[in-house]
């Protein structure tokens, strides 16, 4: 989760190379909603897991002895699934082609950019190379 939000900063810069356009305020959007989303669907899920697992909730104050396959079940929800996904993101991100060297270079050209509007001038010599090394 963390790379997500290591990221999520630089997708309006990228897309303000490709568009001219800022839209900071639309990235914040889809961000939080696919997050609220991907959270309700996960405690759906996992509660699913947990009843056909066979939970056997307490009975007053008093807990109930869990099954062997309920642990396991546990075990497998909280250690295995969340490492498989954190492998898959790992593997996602290494395509990110925004490199230390790549940000430097794109946020010099959208200031460059900004400030050339202001002044009426033409700034696209490095326009270009950015978007094939980002696109």
């Amino acid at each position: 989760m963390a790379m997500v939000y290591a990221i999520y900063p630089d997708m309006p810069d990228i897309d303000d190379l490709f568009s001219k356009e800022r839209r900071e305020g639309l990235y914040a959007g889809i961000f939080i909603f696919i997050r609220k989303l991907s959270s309700a669907s996960i405690l759906f899920l996992l509660s699913l897991a947990l009843e056909f697992a066979g939970y056997k909730p307490p009975i007053g104050n008093i807990p109930q002895l869990q099954d062997q396959s309920f642990i396991i079940t546990l075990r497998v929800m909280f250690i295995f699934i969340p490492v498989i996904f954190l492998l898959a993101s790992i593997a996602s991100m290494r395509n990110f082609p925004l490199s230390a060297e790549a940000h430097y270079r794109l946020k010099r050209f959208l200031i460059s950019r900004r400030k050339s509007d202001n002044d009426n001038v033409e700034v696209s010599r490095e326009e270009e190379p950015l978007k094939k090394l980002l696109g």
